[in-house]
């Protein structure tokens, strides 16, 4: 039979419930305390002397170690303050000492984390042996759902829970169905005076078995119901299987019919030891046959749709025996079910009346049998509809996110638990405002409202799990999501408008005087900004209309122009992407020594390493050899023409033109005697190809030119373009350099100051020779030819007198000559009278005097000059003509080309790449 466990000091709360019988296997019990701050310090210390006496008590616990205990104390938290430990003769005193030191911590009553904490501490334990869990509290726990969830995980692993309630401020419906979940037993004390006596019951349940032996006794003729001994009623063991002696109470005699007898234990010695087990003894006398024959038990739903008359039925179901007469009556009573709404029973005892009807006050037969009715609830709750309704953040980036559900139960009113999970976002617990009502029908309608905020990425997913419960701890879990979105474009302000020179670097990083766009945003801290550029100049005269952009974290943008007003054109001095050496210059003498010779330097002055391309043309034959090597930051590159021996410091300057097939000298055209070389450099960054131009505005180039006959020497610096609207190190997607387009401007007319050949001014004389060369240009292979443009001179002498020549000067790609050879008449010392005069050179398009390929086309150059003394001595001087205005150039470099790459080695002119001949007009 199974067993029943009443619990609980006379007078107070009685629950029946069911537990195991406890058999020969190890049993481990874990004693949970509250500690909480409702807890006085007396009864603090009351509820660990009744726990002790309950272990040191070899009537209840043996000594043998076949029982182990442990102790878990809970208030805010829980924490275990002795581990399993088997009882025996050597650890009783110390478990009784650790008790008496420990003390009260105060808090809250954290319940979940004490069952928590107790379910680890057995499931850590002996497999195979007997887990309970003995749990005591005057409170309610912080958070019931989640203790309740304990509950049932604990029943789930089979340990059985006995719970004590004291004083008025418990949940005992809580505890009483965490018990009932668990087939354990609920006990309750007014104060903890009285908790000693209710902690030893909840032990005898957990240790002692009692069976009832017969629910009927037939008394044979003439036997008294008090010869009845107590154990013809009920045997109860111990572990050993030990019968214990107990006492029924009432002792007998026993009536016939029905009678509820009450087991104590007799060893306990007291007269007021509480009954524990209760047994059902139903007393009929021999001599009486057996008229009724009652239905076999009948279980029903809560929800079945006509109880009243399914348990009628069942009534009328008694049959009669054979040979027998008379009525059936029952004890059947609608307010006398036994449990809650969970599970109500109710035992009905059936007995036979004569065949008179009841009203006339017959005599009733004792009872004939009995069987039960029991009422359960074993369907979950139901859900409808659960919803969450997602928003737009506001301007505080603060979103109103709203959910309901629905439900309902078949038998009770469900409550309803939830919880909120947000993805790329954050949530207030603080700003849950909830609202719930109950229809007539018993449905329930939950809802409520919450703050979403701090959107990180979008959509922000926020997600609500709901728990609909009855009262009898069955659950139906659901849940719904909805998005929440930043749609608010971020604040932009875009920096005022400025003005730089064509040479300035476009990129805000480095050159701050642009200024950046800064941004605020709703949601986003750190708001991406970016620009594109729309470049439009004209003669180094323009605009680049700079769209900043804004874009937060979900991608809302926004924009604005800042407009960039430019000016400028390639210059001397500066470094850039783009050089143009004009005049390099190699001299034999008439036995062939060398002469003079140009020296190069180019420098990367970048963090990274960069290919560079180099064209070099001798201006005579229009010849072009082409290089491809890497320039290191570390290591500026040493050219010369000749390659001559290493100098002082042991360093050999690269070969710099290709002595295997490059220009062969020429007799000198300006009568100096010998042969000459004489050409210019091109040299721009590119990429690894050697193909393809890139922006890097750090390079920068000088040459010097050495007269080894009148050892003296002269240098000047390359001119330079920067390249622009591209970020550095990317690549400029054409197939020629251009200038004014991505590269700085040319200039649209040269200004030279000068010495006139011939002067006696310094009691020698002055050679000045100027070298001209023409911006556009094709490197394509046998593409095209060298550019021809007609040269326009403006002179003025020192007295502001103009002098102008407009004579049929064209320059074809390159020339350099003494300005006495260019035009006597208009550079002659009688006509300036030797003093410095400023000539200004301009280019335009004049088909007539220099053929249908004339352009007009920008120049650059260099103006030399050797000047003499009267004691014999020589100097050199260069310097480069002021460039004004500003003009378009088109370089073409085409993509035909392949170079093998790699550094220029002076035994290894093979490495070097020597384009077609240049063709086109000849100068005249």
């Amino acid at each position: 039979m199974s067993r029943s466990v009443r619990l609980g000091l006379l007078g107070f709360g009685v629950l029946c419930c069911a537990a195991a019988s406890v058999s020969a296997a190890e049993t481990e019990v874990v004693f949970c305390i509250d500690g909480s701050g409702s807890i006085s310090f007396s009864d603090f210390n009351l509820q660990k002397a009744g726990v002790f006496a309950c272990i040191e008590d070899e009537a209840i616990v043996p000594r043998d170690g076949s029982v182990s205990v442990a102790i878990v104390l809970f208030a805010d938290n829980a924490n275990t303050i002795l581990p399993l430990t088997p009882v025996t003769d050597s650890s009783v005193t110390g478990i009784g000492i650790l008790l008496f030191f420990t003390p009260r911590p105060g808090g809250s009553t954290n319940m979940t984390q004490a069952l928590s904490t107790a379910r680890g501490i057995l499931n850590a334990g002996s497999q195979g042996a007997e887990k309970f869990i003995i749990l005591s509290t005057d409170g309610v726990p912080n958070d019931e759902p989640s203790t309740s969830a304990q509950c049932g995980a604990a029943a789930d692993e089979g340990t059985v829970i006995c719970t004590i309630g004291v004083g008025n401020d418990i949940n005992e419906a809580l505890l009483q169905n965490c018990a009932n979940e668990t087939g354990g037993g609920y006990g309750f004390a007014s104060s903890f005076s009285g908790f000693q006596q209710v902690c030893r019951e909840c032990v005898f349940l957990v240790l002692i078995n009692c069976e009832c032996l017969s629910e009927r006794v037939i008394l044979e003729p003439n036997q008294n119901a008090a010869d009845l001994d107590c154990n013809q009623i009920v045997v109860c063991r111990d572990r050993e299987q030990n019968i214990v002696p107990v006492i029924c109470d009432p002792p007998g005699p026993y009536p016939a019919g029905v009678n509820a007898i009450g087991v104590r234990l007799a060893a306990d010695g007291s007269d007021d030891s509480q009954v524990f087990d209760v047994c059902t003894l139903v007393v009929t006398r021999g001599d009486e046959p057996n008229c009724v024959i009652c239905p076999a038990p009948l279980i029903l739903e809560c929800s079945d749709p006509d109880l009243r008359g399914a348990i009628r039925d069942w009534l009328n179901s008694a049959m009669l025996g054979d040979d027998c007469d008379g009525w059936i009556g029952n004890s059947f009573d609608p307010n006398r079910f036994v449990g809650d709404d969970c599970l109500r029973t109710q035992t009905v005892y059936f007995f036979l009346g004569d065949n008179v009807a009841p009203d006339d006050n017959a005599p009733v037969v004792p009872v004939a049998c009995s069987s039960t009715i029991t009422i359960r609830d074993t369907t979950p709750p139901m859900a409808f509809g659960p919803t969450v309704t997602g928003a737009d953040v506001d301007a505080n980036c603060v979103a109103m996110v709203s959910f309901s559900i629905g439900a309902k139960d078949n038998c009770q009113i469900p409550s309803v638990d939830f919880s909120i999970s947000v993805t790329n976002a954050s949530w207030d617990p603080n700003s849950v405002r909830l609202i719930s009502g109950v229809d007539p029908n018993g449905q329930v309608a939950f809802g409520g409202t919450f703050k979403v905020y701090g959107v990180t990425d979008c959509p922000a997913v926020v997600t609500v799990d709901f728990i609909v419960t009855d009262g009898c701890g069955h659950a139906t879990n659901t849940s719904a999501s909805a998005n929440v979105y930043d749609r608010i474009d971020p604040n932009i302000t875009i920096p005022p408008d400025v003005t730089i020179f064509c040479h300035d670097s476009t990129d805000p990083n480095e050159n701050p005087a642009l200024g950046k766009a800064t941004a605020t945003d709703n949601c986003d801290p750190n708001v991406e900004i970016s620009y594109t550029d729309d470049c439009h100049i004209s003669n180094c005269r323009g605009k680049i209309y700079r769209t900043w952009t804004a874009t937060d974290n979900c991608d809302n943008a926004v924009s604005g122009v800042q407009t960039i007003n430019v000016v400028g054109r390639g210059s001397t001095g500066q470094k850039g992407s783009l050089l143009i050496l004009p005049k390099v210059e190699q001299r034999y003498d008439d036995a062939g020594n060398l002469a003079q010779d140009t020296f190069i330097t180019l420098s990367n002055d970048s963090t990274t390493t960069q290919f560079v391309k180099l064209f070099y043309v001798d201006g005579d034959t229009w010849e072009s050899v082409d290089n491809g090597f890497v320039l290191t930051p570390e290591e500026p590159y040493y050219f010369s023409l000749e390659n001559p021996l290493p100098n002082a410091s042991g360093q050999t300057p690269r070969r710099f033109r290709d002595v295997l097939g490059g220009a062969s000298p020429q007799p000198d055209p300006l009568g100096r005697g010998g042969l000459t070389v004489r050409g210019f450099v091109l040299i721009f960054a590119c990429d690894n190809t050697f193909n393809r131009p890139v922006r890097n505005n750090n390079l920068a180039a000088k040459a010097t030119i050495v007269n080894y006959a009148d050892t003296e020497a002269y240098e000047y610096d390359a001119t330079a373009f920067l390249a622009s609207c591209v970020p550095h190190g990317a690549i400029i997607d054409r197939d020629e350099l251009m200038l004014g387009g991505d590269y700085d401007y040319a200039p649209g007319q040269l200004l030279v100051d000068l010495y006139t050949d011939n002067s006696e001014a310094l009691g020698g004389s002055t050679l000045t020779e100027l070298t001209l060369l023409v911006l556009d240009m094709d490197f394509r292979q046998s593409r095209g030819g060298p550019a021809t443009t007609f040269a326009f001179f403006t002179v003025h002498k020192q007295d502001e007198t103009p002098l102008t020549w407009q004579q049929n000067h064209c320059v074809t790609c390159w020339e350099s000559d003494f300005i006495s050879m260019i035009e006597p008449t208009a550079f002659n010392s009688s006509i300036v009278n030797a003093d410095r005069v400023k000539a200004r050179i301009e280019t335009f398009r004049n088909d007539n005097i220099c053929g249908v390929e004339t352009r007009q086309a920008p120049l650059l150059g260099v103006m030399t000059k050797t000047i003499s003394f009267a004691t014999g001595a020589r100097a050199y001087a260069a310097s480069e003509p002021v460039g004004q205005l500003v003009e378009e150039a088109r370089i073409l470099i085409g993509r035909a080309q392949s170079l093998p790459g790699g550094e220029l080695r002076p035994d290894e002119g093979t490495q070097n790449h020597r384009a077609d001949k240049l063709t086109g007009r000849l100068r005249p």
